[in-house]
């Protein structure tokens, strides 16, 4: 069997069954050849991910079995030398075309081969706290750039991954730590099971991590009746478009996507035009967050940013955290480790309020919170006694549930301008220009400083070093 996920198995001779048409068109050539030196499990998958994207390969399959390749390429933009340099310098492989190859040469032993070794290896691993609806998108562009990582797939509705790896150049207990460090994930390994079945996911192909789902068969009865259904539908949809035009119209722009999941994603960066926007002399953009959500993080960097670049906005920007209090002890959405750190943030919010965004600009980079204490000069004793005593940390967390209760907060992050929650999209994204933007729109008279242009790149997800 040939490799490479969902594609026609080898013939007799290990040559992929490739379209002849395909071969003839202009400019398009092939070459088969034999591998010396692929011994591991996954070097095949490891070779045909390096020459996926590479400009002038149209296919490439390899056959871990037999050792055999084809590629199918564009002569115009790559030749065959080409290729096999490519192939060989991934490990030192050593290739011959397969008609140059003797029965006698096949059957040679070269000893040379036994030092090439590249140790691809798969690890599946479970994801504990892996709520937020992006996450999975998150930690497989985190990884996907890693040293030593060739393919990786999270599936967010069973909270499961993959991940293939080349041994020499990474472990699974690095990798891991990727993950962990995102936002606070705790990882788990998958036991290997005789199918997968309990998972009902195809390990052995990174690319259907999804879970597979029957195809549906209709009968003629069935067909029938959703032509019928299909019929009705136009004509209602036609019946009542007016009706829905002229409502659209009263009601403004209607968000079809779910709250919490249009506030998890980044946003694309096409401003529109905004309506309605409160203004008063002394705008206030609340921002609601909770501090190890990625999305969050990036918010508090793009906020950050601002009030680095434009000091004047601080006293225009306020950050609340989203939560609740059971028992006399704060919850949150990423479990005790982010309570306990909402609680921290809201504490030198009130308390120390000019060291607040000195920790937060720390913070988002590791979350190491004693080496951001120092950093930002925090009274440690007063920080202590303000998170240990109920009628201060709570309390002052409490009023941020509160109005978290009053304007609906679903989701991290959250904007509210002036007390009418906005979307940044409408100002061009979750970036620096975007939000100041969204600020200036509400004064009354805009401050010069509102023409400094910032920054109109995405802020990173998640703890990261750079913007």
């Amino acid at each position: 069997m040939w490799s490479h996920p969902g594609q026609p198995d080898a013939d007799a001779e290990g040559e992929a069954a490739i379209p002849a048409a395909e071969i003839k068109k202009k400019n398009m050539q092939k070459t088969k050849f034999k591998i010396k030196g692929l011994k591991c499990d996954n070097c095949s998958l490891l070779i045909e991910e390096k020459f996926k994207n590479k400009e002038g390969i149209i296919k490439i399959k390899v056959d871990q079995n037999s050792s055999k390749g084809i590629v199918v390429y564009d002569s115009q933009k790559i030749t065959e030398q080409d290729i096999y340099q490519a192939v060989e310098s991934i490990n030192d492989f050593k290739l011959e075309k397969i008609e140059e190859i003797t029965n006698e040469e096949n059957k040679r032993h070269d000893p040379d081969i036994d030092e090439y070794d590249l140790v691809i290896k798969k690890a599946k691993f479970r994801i504990k706290g892996l709520k937020c609806g992006n996450c999975a998108i998150l930690i497989e562009e985190k990884l996907k750039n890693k040293p030593g990582v060739v393919k990786i797939r999270v599936d967010s509705g069973s909270g499961k991954g993959v991940v293939v790896y080349d041994g020499k150049e990474t472990n699974e207990k690095d990798i891991y730590a990727v993950i962990e460090e995102i936002s606070d994930f705790e990882v788990e390994d998958v036991e290997d099971t005789a199918r997968n079945s309990e998972a009902k996911i195809n390990y052995k192909n990174p690319d259907s991590l999804r879970e597979a789902k029957p195809p549906i068969k209709f009968s003629l009865v069935h067909k029938s009746f959703a032509a019928a259904a299909v019929l009705v539908l136009i004509f209602l949809s036609f019946a009542l478009g007016a009706k829905n035009n002229q409502r659209s119209q009263v009601s403004g722009t209607v968000q079809n996507t779910p709250q919490k999941q249009q506030n998890q994603q980044p946003l694309a960066q096409q401003p529109q035009p905004s309506k309605n926007i409160v203004k008063s002399d002394k705008p206030v953009l609340e921002a609601y967050v909770v501090s190890k959500c990625p999305y969050g993080l990036q918010m508090q960097r793009v906020l950050a940013d601002i009030v680095k670049n434009i000091p004047s906005l601080e006293q225009n920007i306020e950050v609340k955290y989203i939560g609740a209090v059971s028992n006399g002890k704060i919850t949150a959405m990423h479990g005790d480790a982010e309570a306990e750190e909402n609680l921290r943030q809201i504490c030198i919010r009130e308390e120390q309020p000019d060291k607040y965004f000195k920790y937060i600009s720390c913070h988002i980079k590791k979350g190491d919170t004693s080496a951001c204490e120092a950093e930002a000069g925090i009274a440690e004793k007063k920080l202590s006694a303000c998170v240990s005593d109920a009628n201060k940390g709570i309390s002052y967390a409490e009023k941020d549930f509160e109005l978290d209760r009053k304007y609906q907060i679903r989701g991290s992050p959250t904007l509210v301008l002036n007390g009418q929650q906005i979307s940044e999209a409408s100002f061009g994204g979750r970036n620096s220009d975007g939000i100041k933007n969204a600020i200036c729109s509400a004064f009354n008279s805009q401050p010069e400083f509102c023409s400094k242009k910032l920054t109109t790149a995405n802020a990173a997800a998640g703890f990261s070093s750079s913007y």
